[in-house]
């Protein structure tokens, strides 16, 4: 292909300019794609191909027109302009950042545009979904199974899970400026299957989007985990049912470690308390050695519905001052175990 080699130093061993070219190809998506890079035998002898050789492997003519007449080069060599511009990073197949379980599905994208590290995209990881409108409940799940998880060695993989601050990334395998439509969601979807060792359901209504992804994972031979819900909310219908059908019922994330294979186990870099031996066990109930007046707040408090202030220091009156109680308040939440929400509102933390 012509001026492929003005991509990068790195463009001739991986030869993105052609894996985006053929990727940015009208009516040719990554199964035909495929399949058109095994018949000539490299992504590069593609673009060497005539017209002729191009349409008698039985391609649309609008695709074998754009590859022989240079419009999927050219519109290559814009996009790199673009992805330059955007300081991302894109990563093909054969590119050793490319994820080794995401081949192993039936149709992995071409290639990935990746902002942040793209190192972390060989790491082994748990996707994480649920419904973008979670209970407190669901966002104190979601965030203490995350947290937990992740300081085992794990990468939590999720719509917009990774923080770039913190060495993640952001992962698409749509070109650049492409708007967010909800017929996309499907398609990424698979990726966030694709990429895991599992998938783990926190809260989905019936028709939520996750029932796609936990589809995916199945097809795909990965292992489905679900939180169980409160049987009277609508978000709890997706994971208490894909419990009923068998996905594996999680409160901590030790229920998400015994179920990962040895050799990922052996794998992941040992955190602090393992190679001091204090791992422990996870507790849903870490209230122990906590100041009285600290106990008793804790006492009130639900992790799925809101306590307003006036509220805990009524009941409180005849126990505790005021100051007192905003004292232990205070100090509960600093160290994390309950959360100030909107109006003075407070939520136990897990």
């Amino acid at each position: 292909m012509p001026n492929a080699a003005a991509v990068s130093a790195s463009a001739p061993a991986t030869h993105i300019l052609e894996w985006l070219a053929i990727s940015l190809t009208p009516g040719l998506g990554p199964t035909k794609a495929r399949k058109l890079v095994e018949h000539f035998g490299s992504v590069e002898a593609v673009f060497h191909a005539s017209l002729t050789e191009l349409e008698g492997t039985g391609i649309q003519a609008v695709s074998a027109q754009s590859i022989a007449t240079g419009k999927s080069g050219e519109l290559a060599r814009e996009e790199i302009a673009r992805i330059a511009a955007a300081g991302v990073t894109v990563v093909s197949a054969e590119d050793s950042c490319y994820p080794s379980r995401l081949k192993e599905i039936y149709d992995p994208p071409l290639v990935l545009y990746v902002r942040g590290n793209p190192e972390v995209l060989t790491q082994p990881g748990i996707a994480m979904v649920g419904t973008r409108h979670p209970t407190p409940y669901g966002s104190g799940m979601a965030e203490r199974l995350a947290c937990d998880l992740a300081a085992q060695g794990l990468v939590i993989i999720s719509g917009m899970a990774q923080i770039l601050a913190l060495g993640g990334a952001l992962i698409s395998e749509f070109a650049m400026g492409t708007f967010a439509a909800p017929q996309n969601f499907p398609i990424r979807n698979r990726i966030l299957s694709g990429m895991s060792i599992g998938v783990l359901v926190v809260e989905a209504a019936e028709y939520s989007g996750t029932r796609i992804t936990a589809r995916c994972a199945l097809e795909q031979n990965r292992d489905v985990f679900a939180v169980p819900g409160n049987v009277t909310n609508k978000n709890s219908w997706g994971p208490n049912t894909l419990i009923k059908q068998g996905a594996k019922l999680v409160a901590t994330w030790e229920d998400v470690w015994e179920d990962l294979p040895p050799e990922v186990k052996l794998a992941l870099t040992p955190t602090v308390a393992r190679e001091s031996g204090k791992e422990g066990s996870a507790s849903l109930f870490p209230d122990e050695g906590l100041p009285p007046h600290e106990k008793k707040i804790l006492s009130l408090l639900k992790a799925g519905e809101a306590t307003q202030i006036d509220e805990i220091v009524e009941k409180l009156e005849d126990e505790l001052s005021s100051s007192e109680i905003f004292a232990a308040l205070f100090e509960l939440e600093l160290t994390g175990k309950i959360k100030q929400m909107p109006g003075k509102n407070f939520v136990k933390s897990f």
